[in-house]
């Protein structure tokens, strides 16, 4: 009988605990998994996941969590062997992990699971079916952005909102922590400075509209925006500086 098509593979280096990440050249191109490959030593494993990956591969405590369309995210081990999947009902977003618990988004839901058995934690539900943006986890905090302009601050024990700050316009990309301030960015080209204890606004500006992504690193917010250009603001002055 002819082979399957292949749906996606992963390919790591056990040598570098997992690091790295390589495409496999017989599986078809919407469904490789890429990453730089400037210094590759060999393969060592090949594993199906049986669905297309999506975003970012999470390798926390031995394990490597993948988000697939399937609706789940799926586990394995650093030797290939798949120890678990996570079903959550849509396409998650990129898992995120802290202290053996991961995160992932999915439609209006945010989830938690134990990294070593894949079991259910808890999950927080949007109770406007907003959709949210992709997580961050910072020290027992999980922040997500949704489609109504609000970011939430969510206990990562208990699953419980600890505050939330509503915007002017919807926050997908995953806010950014630095230094005790949340740093959400809008669609509509907003930054909100947050304080991450209180959920207290600290400042607010506006910067060139479409921004996919954000790095911090005061004074400074550097920006990847979708029409191909990359811009810094300062966040003394708030305003941007050069693009």
């Amino acid at each position: 009988a002819p082979r399957p098509a292949p749906k996606a593979t992963v390919v790591l280096d056990a040598t570098t605990r997992g690091s790295m990440v390589k495409e496999v050249e017989d599986a078809p191109a919407p469904q490789r998994i890429l990453a730089p490959a400037d210094r590759w030593l060999h393969t060592v494993w090949t594993h199906w996941v049986g669905a297309t990956p999506r975003g970012i591969p999470c390798i926390f405590s031995n394990r490597v969590l993948i988000a697939a369309d399937d609706g789940a995210i799926h586990s394995l081990n650093l030797r290939g062997e798949r120890k678990w999947s996570f079903p959550v009902g849509a396409v998650p977003s990129s898992p995120v992990a802290e202290k053996l618990q991961f995160y992932c988004v999915a439609g209006n839901s945010v989830y938690a699971g134990d990294i070593q058995s894949g079991k259910r934690l808890w999950c927080f539900s949007s109770p406007k079916q907003a959709k949210f943006g992709s997580p961050t986890v910072h020290k027992g905090a999980v922040l997500v952005g949704d489609s109504e302009g609000k970011t939430r601050c969510i206990d990562s024990q208990r699953g419980s909102l600890a505050w939330e700050y509503q915007g002017k316009a919807g926050v997908c990309s995953p806010p950014v922590i630095h230094e005790g301030l949340v740093y959400s960015v809008a669609v509509d080209g907003h930054i909100y400075v947050i304080d991450l204890e209180t959920g207290q606004e600290r400042a607010k500006f506006m910067i060139s509209g479409g921004i996919e992504s954000i790095g911090v690193r005061a004074p400074w917010i550097f920006a990847a925006s979708r029409n191909k250009s990359f811009l810094a603001c300062n966040l003394a002055a708030r305003k941007q500086v050069w693009e």
